[in-house]
């Protein structure tokens, strides 16, 4: 089923972001939200209109296997799975037109981080702050968050995140990112960024 914009879906798709950390917690992770729709729930008291998917990060260490089977279990489907040499760094799910992105986000060092695929041999490395879970009431639902909710989003947006914005792009706007190019993608990267510059002058 093609994907849609979460605001053309609300009820479908808080229903998905509910199942899906029942799911997580179920298969023993200890999940919070983040991203888009830590954003979006915080800033606005529900998800983003205009985003097309459901952020959620777990530990590194929790069980794929287990959330796979959790998650299948409340009718989401496998989409993808991305690994690196120490093991599964995102897991995305399907549940009818949403989409459920699984960070597995590594905690060692000053900040943590997760691993993205970008481009056909790119990785994106996004940092989180440590995060101490809570249980807060956003958007109509008590959501597993960051206790230093508004912390966490300015290290991910920037100290504005309270300002929405007209242009955006995942792997070129948010100052917690770092590209971690391959050549094979240099192509694919001056094409993207090119797209979003002209984005950006007419915005």
């Amino acid at each position: 089923m093609p994907r849609r914009a979460l605001g053309e879906v609300p009820e479908a798709a808080l229903e998905a972001l509910t199942l899906a950390i029942e799911a997580l917690e179920e298969a023993g992770a200890r999940p919070w939200v983040t991203y888009g729709t830590l954003l979006g729930m915080v800033r606005e008291g529900r998800l983003l209109p205009h985003d097309d998917d459901i952020d959620l990060a777990v530990s590194s260490g929790a069980d794929a296997a287990g959330i796979a089977t959790a998650m299948t279990a409340r009718g989401f489907v496998a989409n993808s799975e991305e690994r690196d040499a120490q093991g599964v760094t995102k897991q995305k799910f399907e549940r009818g037109a949403i989409l459920v992105e699984l960070f597995f986000v590594r905690q060692a060092g000053r900040w943590w981080t997760d691993l993205s695929r970008a481009g056909d041999y790119s990785v994106l490395c996004s940092t989180h702050p440590p995060v101490e879970i809570v249980r807060r009431r956003h958007g109509g639902l008590e959501l597993p968050v960051p206790a230093a909710t508004e912390a966490y989003l300015a290290h991910c947006y920037g100290p504005d995140w309270r300002r929405p914005v007209t242009v955006w792009s995942w792997f070129l706007s948010p100052p917690n990112v770092e590209l971690w190019l391959h050549w094979r993608d240099v192509y694919w990267f001056y094409r993207q960024r090119r797209r979003f510059l002209k984005r950006l002058a007419k915005a």
